[in-house]
């Protein structure tokens, strides 16, 4: 698992169907469920792979994901609505709750000047 240059902005995944290279704009969010991944994009079915969500964490962050949940990753560029209660809602109309424990940090990045 690896990107290549930031300005392609490109994940390439290994999985048993072969080599897949994802563009990270068209990712909304990734969910972790045990020790897999699944990946949810603007164009095409939810991916599973056979990772866990904190490898994807390490090198997606600095490209405007945010990990707002023990279980959750999110595409900033996909957030539709921030509510007061933590609440967010995709453009792909999925609601997730940010963690009380990271709520503090999540809402300082989605809104650097409050």
């Amino acid at each position: 698992m690896k990107t290549t240059s930031p300005s392609t902005a490109c994940l390439k995944l290994s999985v048993t169907e072969g080599v897949f290279t994802i563009v990270l704009s068209d990712i909304i969010r990734l969910k972790a469920s045990s020790n897999y991944t699944l990946i949810y994009f603007t164009n095409r079915r939810p991916l599973v792979i056979a990772r866990v969500l904190k490898q994807f964490e390490d090198i997606l962050s600095s490209y405007g994901f945010i990990r707002i949940h023990r279980t959750h990753l999110i595409n900033r560029r996909y957030i539709s609505t921030v509510g007061r209660n933590g609440q967010i809602v995709m453009t792909d109309d999925s609601v997730t709750g940010v963690s009380r424990r990271l709520k503090q940090q999540v809402m300082k990045q989605l809104h650097p000047a409050a």
